[in-house]
């Protein structure tokens, strides 16, 4: 017999905004899933619940590689159970990189990859397994930076910019079987 408990995949899962994320939907009863560059936060998750209810996947979500291995096993885990949530969490929680000068393209790209490449390559991988659902949800973690910025903030308030404007695009191209929207934070201390 299927599980037909709900199913959630978190990026940057194992801290922060995404484990809280985590937390409080297994708490309701789904089942989750966390993608995390963070091997040994992902480890954790490992001991803290049944595999039944959660996979943990070590998964740098900015690189297009891992990001497809990573959807490929969470399809495996799934099996003909339903994915009916993508939250596009991941991203570098330090808004600050120093005078504009200073900022090399390499860390620029960091940024972007971390944030919005991310939720890009993880929106597309998931989409397959998020049609399966009669209705499904992708919710990406933009931020206030977006809209008001702090001094020296270019790459972090670019790339969660770029959030507010790829939610618009998916919202209206994927909807309404699928809803996208964006949630837009201030500081919030996790904890972790």
């Amino acid at each position: 017999m299927s599980d037909a408990r709900q199913t959630i995949v978190i990026t940057g899962g194992a801290a922060g905004i995404g484990r809280g994320t985590l937390l409080h939907f297994h708490g309701l009863g789904w089942r989750i899933c966390a993608l995390d560059r963070d091997g040994e936060a992902v480890a954790e998750l490992r001991t803290m619940f049944p595999a039944t209810d959660c996979l943990a996947l070590r998964c740098d979500v900015g690189v297009e590689s891992e990001v497809q291995n990573a959807f490929a096993e969470v399809e495996g885990w799934l099996g003909d159970v339903l994915l009916n949530c993508l939250v596009n969490n991941a991203g570098i929680a330090d808004p600050y990189c120093g005078p504009l000068e200073d900022v090399s393209l390499a860390d620029w790209n960091r940024w972007m990859d971390a944030s919005l490449t991310a939720a890009f390559l993880c929106s597309r991988a998931a989409l397959p397994l998020l049609r399966r659902a009669d209705a499904a949800s992708i919710v990406n973690i933009s931020s206030t930076r977006s809209l008001m910025s702090e001094p020296e903030s270019f790459a972090y308030a670019a790339s969660k910019g770029g959030i507010d404007a790829l939610t618009h695009a998916m919202a209206v191209s994927l909807g309404p079987k699928i809803r996208v929207n964006a949630i837009l934070p201030g500081w919030i201390e996790t904890g972790s």
